[in-house]
Parts: C-alpha cells; sequence; structure tokens
C-alpha cells in the first residue's frame, strides 16, 4: 500500500511538471498567451487569451493508464494513452499577486474552468483502444517561474 501511494504521488508530480516558454518578456498582472512544452509527460500546451482574465488552454501529451489487479490479472498494467484537452479558464487573483509583489507573469494565478479531456486508451488487456471522455467544471492553480519551470 505503502508504494502504491508512493507511485501515484510520483505520478502526479510528473503530470504537474511543466517546463519551457516561448513568451520573451513576462508580463506582470494580467493573462497572456503561453506556450509550453511538456518533457517529463511529452506533449505541448497553449494558452490564448479571451479577455481580461479569461484564456482558452489546449493541452495534448502521452498520459498513462494503469489498471490494478483484477479477475483476468494479478497485477498491475500499464497502457501509454495519447490525451488532449480544452480549457476555458478564468483566472481570479493574477492582480491580486502582482499587488502583492509576487510572480505573475505567464498566467501564474488561481482559476476556475470548464473543461473536456479525451483520451484514446485500451480499457484492458484483450480490448482495442477506444475514446474514453471527460467534462466538467475544476478549480485550479498555474505557478510558472522565471527560470522556466511550471506548475499547473
Amino acid at each position: 500500500m505503502k508504494n502504491f501511494i508512493a507511485a501515484i504521488t510520483l505520478c502526479l508530480m510528473i503530470i504537474t511538471f511543466q517546463t519551457g516558454f516561448t513568451q520573451i518578456e513576462p508580463i506582470q498582472g494580467r493573462v497572456t498567451n503561453v506556450f509550453k512544452v511538456n518533457l517529463l509527460m511529452p506533449g505541448f500546451s497553449y494558452e490564448q487569451k479571451l479577455g481580461l482574465s479569461t484564456t482558452l488552454h489546449f493541452e495534448t501529451y502521452m498520459d498513462a493508464l494503469v489498471l490494478g489487479p483484477g479477475y483476468e490479472n494479478s497485477g498491475y498494467t500499464f497502457y501509454p494513452t495519447p490525451s488532449f484537452k480544452t480549457e476555458l479558464r478564468t483566472y481570479y487573483n493574477i492582480l491580486d499577486r502582482f499587488k502583492k509583489g509576487k510572480y505573475s507573469a505567464h498566467n501564474s494565478g488561481n482559476y476556475f474552468s470548464l473543461f473536456y479531456q479525451g483520451r484514446y486508451s485500451q480499457t484492458g488487456d484483450y480490448l482495442g483502444n477506444q475514446l474514453v471522455n471527460q467534462a466538467g467544471v475544476l478549480w485550479g492553480f498555474q505557478r510558472n517561474f522565471p527560470s522556466g519551470i511550471s506548475f499547473d
């Protein structure tokens, strides 16, 4: 059980660790267009500014589906899974972060979003790939640092 929790924690850290910006000069206190490359889970994302605090975020990456022990197998099974996600994000504290002297460039702030996520995944040992759809509302935060490291 301890190893399983450690594995899940590691997976979550890998999912959220991204690096790379194409924006040359950071703009503090407002949302901007941001392109990022994810090195640990191969993929990229682009965030397009729509309004003062709203962006449209597109992301494509290679995810992983891990199935636990079940009727047909006794161990964990790992399936590489191409995935994509689209979000309509509304940031609500970027200007406050800027006024407090915190780094707010590259959309470093908290947000609410409506999202759609699709994964083209194999869902069992003898089953073909199928598109798994998810949609919903979420709260999140994004922290981008001048060094190019990003947590989302």
